[in-house]
């Protein structure tokens, strides 16, 4: 069974970037090389880490900047799978198992969540 801190570690990285990787229909690579873009992904993951932490989740204290930085391990033109199927308007996608939950969740947790707000609300302005 896969320990509880490795399923919000594995959330940080896919909530974040495929919000970001979706809402502005970039890859990977074009949201790394893009300052402002890469400081919003930070921003969610620090929502997220945030409401872990509310939540009794013990994280590594490197834990922004781990999950950031495995994107560089993808090459430049790599989709997030949730931007894959955001693509298809006729298919199913993550966007309430990410942007409202993490909503919810800091909701529930007392924590702000300006960066999964912005994001999510351009998300849902797109269908």
């Amino acid at each position: 069974m896969i320990p509880f801190e490795e399923i919000w570690e594995k959330y940080i990285f896919i909530a974040a970037y495929g919000m970001v990787t979706a809402s502005e229909n970039k890859t990977f690579g074009q949201i790394l090389e893009d300052k402002e873009l890469s400081e919003t992904v930070k921003g969610i993951m620090r929502e997220i880490a945030e409401i872990a932490k509310k939540r009794e989740v013990n994280l590594p204290a490197t834990i922004i900047e781990d999950s950031f930085n495995k994107a560089k391990n993808f090459p430049y033109e790599t989709k997030t799978s949730f931007q894959r199927d955001f693509e298809q308007t006729d298919k199913p996608n993550e966007r309430e198992l990410f942007g409202d939950t993490i909503i919810r969740l800091g909701e529930a947790a007392g924590v702000e969540t300006v960066n999964t707000k912005l994001v999510n609300d351009k998300i849902k302005s797109m269908r």
